[in-house]
């Protein structure tokens, strides 16, 4: 199974029909390969899946070139995971190429604050702590890890709301954007919590915290709710794609509750009895409804990096 590295990331800001981001897709079709292919070894030990997510981790670590572009380079956290897994089994002189790379990515993350400080209020900021934080991990850089924790925590402070809504919803008025705003910050809180952070139970002194911005999704996946997107939405980007035709981002979209899943599938490492909706919403009733709410319900990520 060949690598498909590139040099650049061409996706955020573009049409879904945009032959170039179409292509990038196809690329970056190799993270979710990655993804099952060091589960795999997690699972099995199996030094044939080592050495593929190893040759995976250094094409593209010697192909792409950091951004700073936290949506685009979030698809990237694959790499991340394997590279704090298998650092330490890589030869030395590819192993310092590696953790340069890494260094970059994380620097130019931090940067792209500086550039884009709007950005630091909606769903851009959670996906670049995160990477940040990964970065920490593998260069054992306490700077960076601390970098994350405290900007996460200013991040609840300022983006998230006492009812659970976020500044995601205030800016693109979408269900699914306040989620694509949680997930990273979940899994930031999965990272942190073996060195005795609870990020995902911070509350922010306006009753705010990632707890209760993930429960206010509940009603919207059990039905008990109903969310139309982007109807009020501030952000040309998503008139620009509803004017392309484009279904997904229709003014007026009932929000279906199967956009949930890999919200429920990341919590559960802090939330078990979020299983119950993952079973409604999928339709399955066995007692993990996907792989990854196995993987989730077992603190995939957390134990990991625990150990």
């Amino acid at each position: 199974m060949p690598y498909r590295p590139i040099h650049a990331i061409a996706y955020e800001g573009r049409l879904h029909n945009d032959p170039e981001r179409i292509g990038c897709v196809a690329h970056l079709s190799d993270m979710d390969r990655l993804d099952a292919v060091v589960q795999a070894w997690a699972v099995s030990g199996e030094l044939s899946t080592e050495k593929w997510a190893i040759g995976c981790l250094l094409a593209w670590a010697e192909s792409y070139e950091p951004t700073g572009n936290p949506i685009n380079e979030n698809k990237l956290e694959p790499l991340l995971l394997a590279a704090y897994l298998f650092q330490e089994r890589i030869p030395h002189g590819a192993r310092g190429m590696l953790r340069a790379w890494v260094k970059r990515l994380a620097e130019m993350q931090m940067e792209s604050v500086e550039r884009q400080p709007n950005t630091s209020l909606n769903n851009w900021h959670p996906k670049r702590l995160k990477l940040i934080a990964w970065a920490g991990l593998i260069l054992s850089d306490s700077s960076m890890f601390n970098y994350s924790i405290q900007s996460a925590r200013g991040y609840i402070d300022r983006s998230l709301r006492a009812d659970g809504s976020s500044v995601d919803i205030e800016q693109r008025d979408s269900l699914g954007y306040h989620i694509g705003g949680l997930k990273p910050l979940v899994r930031l809180a999965a990272l942190l919590f073996p060195a005795n952070v609870d990020l995902y139970h911070y509350e922010a002194e306006s009753g705010a915290s990632p707890a209760r911005s993930v429960a206010f999704v509940v009603p919207y996946a059990t039905g008990e709710k109903q969310y139309r997107e982007f109807v009020n939405t501030k952000v040309a980007l998503d008139r620009q794609r509803a004017a392309a035709g484009l279904a997904h981002y229709q003014p007026g979209r009932i929000f279906s509750p199967e956009e949930t899943v890999s919200l429920w599938e990341a919590s559960l490492a802090f939330e078990p009895q979020y299983v119950e909706i993952l079973r409604k919403v999928t339709r399955r009733e066995s007692r993990y409804p996907t792989w990854p709410a196995v993987m989730g319900s077992i603190g995939w990520v957390h134990e990991t990096i625990g150990k």
